[in-house]
């Protein structure tokens, strides 16, 4: 039977030498695993860490010294079925891992984990899930943040680890060749306000208008040169917003490890509750979130969080988000003004004249 117990030292004999982490969540979510990695590096400095996530959500941590390798699992795509499966699982066991941490919850995450090999394996509570680790957590526990909830898988192992805020690395020369592709789309040095407009849920989004209307503003009183950062799915709100403001950098194609390289040159962030504003926050960016459905407190790391929330009496109303808006107004973004934004902005980075 698995050993549930929450006792330390099962590594008494010596320190593991490889780790997997799997995190088969989305872009956001990989960064709320930072905290781990770093745990896992100052406890374990020789070990060799491996990462198992979504082929987006790796580009991250492009280039991160605390990662040896990092396995994609395109499970939508290339990976699809049980031959993805098994192929992604055999890489994994091919690793030879001591120790498996499984950081999302998810039949394909507890299958890895038993076909992972490694003796210690650490997962989140759950129905089946005892089949798979031999160290469970419970999830729920409404005093760890998201960014916390990873470190807690460490706990039965062990004991209790201290928090530790996001953090992504981007070394010198991935931050000088971001500066040159900027160069060449246009920026001529001008304080950079990065916006990421999109959002995978539409209860989440601030409308297109306001962000516009936010870029005037932060270009007559701030000074500052927007750049606009999404994928194929966000390319009406770019196009939109390149309409409205066409000296904004259209940098739609840098991809997710370009953009975290170009946020090092940036001088704040806008951005709702989503994977982008979450990477500018782990590079120590200045950025305004804008919360609608979810709820602010759940997501801070110690570190300064500059959210934005009406308060509405119906807000929170979701953990994630969702397509629709359960009253149908989604009055929590709609109704908040640009003006509001921009008084944020200008707070948390002055400059010229409001």
């Amino acid at each position: 039977m698995p050993n549930h117990a929450f006792a330390p030292g099962p590594f008494a004999s010596g320190p593991p030498g490889s780790i997997v982490v799997a995190q088969l969540a989305f872009i956001g979510d990989m960064v709320f695993t930072t905290p781990l990695l770093d745990a896992l590096a100052a406890r374990w400095p020789s070990a060799e860490i491996a990462v198992v996530g979504r082929t987006a959500a790796l580009e991250v941590l492009d280039g991160d010294p605390r990662v040896a390798a990092r396995l994609a699992y395109d499970k939508a795509g290339a990976d699809r079925g049980p031959g993805g499966l098994l192929r992604v699982a055999g890489q994994v066991r091919a690793r030879n891992p001591a120790l498996f941490l499984g950081v999302s919850r998810s039949a394909r995450t507890s299958l890895l984990a038993r076909r992972s090999g490694a003796a210690v394996r650490a997962g989140f509570a759950g129905p089946g899930q005892g089949l798979a680790y031999t160290h469970l957590v419970e999830r729920g526990d409404a005093s760890r943040t998201f960014p916390a909830r990873p470190l807690a898988l460490l706990e039965p192992l062990v004991g209790p680890v201290a928090p530790c805020p996001l953090r992504l690395v981007v070394d010198a020369a991935r931050r000088r060749e971001a500066g040159e592709r900027l160069v060449a789309a246009g920026w001529r040095g001008e304080r950079l306000l990065a916006v990421a407009p999109g959002a995978h849920y539409a209860t989440k989004r601030w409308p297109v208008e306001r962000f516009a209307a936010l870029l005037a503003l932060a270009r007559a009183r701030g000074g500052f040169r927007p750049a606009l950062y999404g994928g194929p799915a966000e390319a009406p709100l770019l196009d939109a917003l390149r309409a409205a403001s066409p000296e904004a950098l259209d940098r739609r194609d840098a991809g997710i490890a370009g953009l975290v390289a170009e946020l090092t040159h940036a001088t704040a962030f806008v951005g709702n509750d989503s994977g982008p504003t979450h990477i500018a926050r782990a590079l120590g960016v200045p950025a305004i979130a804008l919360h609608g459905p979810t709820d602010p407190d759940a997501l801070r790391d110690g570190n300064p969080y500059h959210a934005m929330a009406l308060g509405l009496p119906c807000q929170p109303c979701s953990p994630s988000g969702a397509a629709p808006c359960p009253l149908v107004h989604h009055a929590c973004l709609r109704a908040l003004p640009e003006q509001a934004v921009w008084a944020e902005l200008a707070r948390v980075v002055p400059g010229r004249s409001a």
